[in-house]
């Protein structure tokens, strides 16, 4: 568990240098302590902290901090997110980071739990009484849900702006082929971000990697496009000035908080993964589906637009094709090694494999890993199918035979340029 001296130092909640930041639309999350009362009462029963795990989150407390959070990515990007087509060129980023902040509350979650279970026993090693633990829990409730909220909420909304900003840059590249770093350039800019005012470099220069906006609590900086030249050398912030949960850049990396905030610091890699795993849960809430025409589709991807787009298309048809009007669609969230299926609902889970290579091996390869990911899934007990696209230059016949000689106990489905699905058995 990480120390609060450490959260405290890099979010400087009394640091002036920005003050009057916060006339953002925050506002404090109405009924947390309600909320919070139960989280208390839950952790009492148990009596002992060792009958109690930090990595069990609580979702309402999770739904608060990301409703809060994800108003902030909309304010930046100055539309709500219901009001975007997929195809708009800002929906990639958006969905990105609404990934970024579903993990970030869920290791802040796990980080205050941890708090919380801390205070149930004091210096000495007794359990407190119930008064007393409640009050400590409101008081970290208070930094956790509050204090550091509002500064979380600033950072969400400059980080969006900037990420949104980036393609937009990137796009314009070829008529501006430099930005300039700008501050507010007024009396409460801190004095190293001041430092780093007017400072040209070329796009895709390193610089950029570090010191692209915010790179701080409160920073205002921001940057804009620009036909140079490149400016002299630029400065280098140390940890007080620029936290290392800040450099990174927001454009390119599509977050607002970098794996070096604090909340993720936990030390066992099985306790990152049970948190995963339970973030995972958190995203099973309604709020992360839309309905699109007969399946309800997981807003948040990894995927561009178009490949998206696709899977929505290939999703509807299995939808048609299966008789079912509740399919689910998911898709991979990032690279934590936690695998979702591509499609599921209560009686079936399907694996689709989209690939343009003609070897019969490869493709039986890949039928074959789909099979081991439904494996590991909590899905594995349902119908299984494995949706596989093969070009008309296949001999579909020994494709066929290639994976029912390897596994059983799944149905195959073939999938053409026409998008037309098939099913096949061995010997087809």
């Amino acid at each position: 568990m990480i120390q609060r001296s450490q959260i405290n130092n890099i979010y400087s909640l009394k640091c002036d240098c920005c003050d009057g930041y916060y006339t953002l639309s925050f506002s404090k999350l109405v009924g947390i302590f309600s909320i919070i009362d139960k989280v208390v009462d839950a952790l009492w029963k148990r009596s002992s902290p060792k009958g109690n795990k930090p990595f069990n989150l609580d979702q309402p407390v999770m739904l608060k901090e990301y409703d809060s959070l994800f108003d902030a990515v909309q304010e930046g990007i100055g539309r709500p997110a219901t009001q975007m087509a997929y195809s708009d060129t800002r929906f990639d980023t958006l969905q990105r980071l609404r990934i970024n902040l579903v993990t970030f509350v869920a290791f802040k979650n796990y980080q205050q739990r941890s708090e919380m279970i801390k205070e149930l026993v004091d210096e000495k090693g007794n359990i407190r009484p119930y008064s007393d633990f409640k009050r400590k829990c409101y008081t970290i409730s208070q930094d956790y849900n509050d204090n550091w909220l509002q500064a979380e909420y600033a950072t969400t909304v400059a980080a969006t702006q900037t990420a949104v900003q980036w393609k937009t840059f990137q796009d314009q590249k070829h008529i501006f082929p430099y930005l300039i770093y700008k501050t507010q350039d007024d009396r409460k800019v801190r004095k190293a971000h001041q430092a780093l005012h007017n400072i040209i470099k070329g796009i895709d220069d390193v610089f950029w990697d570090r010191y692209y906006p915010p790179n701080g609590w409160r920073c205002r900086c921001y940057v804009l496009q620009s036909k140079g030249p490149a400016s002299g050398e630029s400065p280098t912030l140390d940890d007080k000035d620029q936290p290392p949960a800040f450099r990174f850049n927001s454009g390119k990396d599509q977050k607002v908080f970098d794996k070096k905030h604090p909340y993720f610091d936990i030390g066992k890699a099985e306790d990152k993964m049970k948190v995963l795993e339970a973030r995972n849960e958190f995203f099973k809430d309604k709020r992360f589906y839309d309905r699109v025409g007969n399946i309800n589709v997981h807003v948040s991807n990894y995927m561009a637009n178009q490949d998206f787009q696709h899977e929505i298309a290939i999703g509807q048809e299995l939808a048609k094709y299966l008789g079912v009007d509740d399919l689910n669609m998911n898709t991979q969230l990032d690279n934590s090694g936690v695998t979702l299926p591509d499609f599921f609902n209560d009686d079936v889970v399907v694996e689709y494999k989209n690939t343009t290579t003609t070897d019969r091996r490869n493709l039986a390869e890949m039928a074959i890993n789909g099979l081991k990911q439904i494996d590991k899934s909590e899905h594995s007990q349902k119908k299984r199918y494995i949706l596989l696209r093969v070009s008309e230059k296949v001999d579909q016949s020994r494709l066929v035979n290639t994976i029912f000689n390897r596994r059983d106990g799944f149905e195959l489905l073939l999938i053409n340029s026409a998008n037309s699905i098939i099913q096949k058995k061995k010997g087809q």
